[in-house]
């Protein structure tokens, strides 16, 4: 059984041997068989997963290894502290273009997906495709995207809020959009990866502006240089730290991003005004 998503414009196919329903999530982004596979993703479940001794701890809940063998395989471990084993595995190829979903079996395979192996995977291919993707609530206005990014709790779902209410804007992804560089512009796609929000949709739109956020007692805007704007952003993408020859990929990609949209920091109040004081940049 072969299930077909594209995401973020990556034509991405899931395969089993065994019965599986894609959630709500993953069917919002389903589309007809593609031609060509930019990633490929199978999934089987075993009886146990076996952590190798030299993984190295990310966080709590997630271990990392790089092969030494010849195909050099990355693999992801996630880690259910409470039983103290490794219950889903993610094992990925140098190129980011094939991967293994590996889930102990009375596990949900769909969590996987959508949850934080699911992420790695996506994110992590996406730079193989001119992407990055961005902690940011992005939305749809007039043709155009807008990105408003910050640090967790600095209002940057609030503003995208504003937006909704007062000029009617959508929300594409409150919490991790994507965005690809392309030969004729710089889009902003929704995905289904999207924190604890539950705001997402299946769509893109050409970007227009990114507006780094910082909290204040008035609205004012400025447009930042280069090396402002790189020290500001950089933080709030996520990268592949894990990974050099990756991350010197998506440093390249945040490079280009930022030569050719943009960037905008704004302190804000959460009101009507900071709306209209962006939209007078943006239109």
């Amino acid at each position: 059984m072969t299930f077909w998503l594209n995401i973020a414009g990556m034509s991405v196919s899931i395969s089993t041997k065994g019965s599986f329903r894609i959630n709500k999530k993953l069917r919002s982004f389903s589309c007809q068989e593609k031609n060509v596979e930019d990633l490929g993703v199978t999934i089987h479940s075993c009886d146990a997963i076996w952590v190798p001794e030299k993984a190295v701890k990310l966080d709590n809940s997630l271990f990392y290894y790089k092969s030494n063998l010849a195909d050099g395989d990355i693999s992801f471990y996630l880690w259910d502290t409470f039983q103290k084993q490794a219950i889903y595995q993610l094992k990925v190829n140098q190129e980011w273009n094939k991967a293994q979903m590996i889930y102990q079996k009375e596990q949900d395979i769909r969590y996987a997906l959508t949850g934080p192996l699911g992420e790695i995977l996506f994110r992590n291919a996406l730079l193989r495709h001119s992407g990055l993707v961005i902690h940011a609530a992005a939305i749809e206005w007039e043709g155009k995207g807008i990105l408003f990014s910050a640090a967790s709790g600095t209002g940057k779902t609030t503003q995208a809020q504003l937006w909704e209410k007062y000029q009617g804007a959508k929300i594409l992804n409150a919490d991790r959009p994507a965005v690809r560089l392309w030969d004729q512009g710089v889009k902003v796609y929704g995905s289904p990866w999207n924190g604890s929000s539950k705001k997402y949709k299946n769509s893109n739109q050409p970007l227009r502006a990114i507006i780094l956020l910082e909290q204040g007692k008035e609205n004012k805007i400025q447009r930042l240089d280069y090396k402002e704007a790189i020290s500001r952003l950089m933080p709030r993408c996520f990268l592949p730290y894990f990974e050099p020859e990756l991350m010197e990929i998506a440093l390249k990609h945040l490079e280009t991003l930022i030569m050719r949209i943009p960037i905008y920091l704004l302190r804000c109040r959460p009101d009507k005004e900071a709306v209209e004081l962006v939209y007078q940049w943006v239109k």
